[in-house]
């Protein structure tokens, strides 16, 4: 999802341990993977910033009504949609919006 190898990921979330931003901790069902939980430092680095991306989203939705905020998460999730079929479609089938219509 981040288009970054496994060795660079190891290695930010290493320094955010290091860091005492986050804890990792093994997933008992698939040793693979991890859970990350932000720690209170993680938190207080976190909160909102004025000038960040984040802040502006945040600000940005405050000011626009639930109504449209709704619209806008479907519409969304139907371009996500679309976006992961292309990314990895399944053997012998295309996304419904590039089949030939009959």
């Amino acid at each position: 999802m981040l288009h970054l190898d496994r060795g660079t990921i190891s290695g930010i979330l290493s320094r955010l341990e290091r860091s005492r931003l986050v804890t990792r901790v093994s997933n008992p069902d698939d040793r693979r993977s991890v859970h990350l939980t932000l720690t209170a430092r993680g938190r207080a680095v976190n909160r909102n910033r004025i000038g960040s991306s984040e802040f502006a989203v945040r600000r940005a939705l405050a000011r626009v009504p639930a109504r449209d905020i709704a619209i806008a998460r479907r519409l969304l999730a139907r371009v996500s949609e679309q976006l992961h079929a292309i990314a990895s479609p399944r053997a012998g089938t295309r996304p419904a919006s590039s089949r030939a219509k009959s």
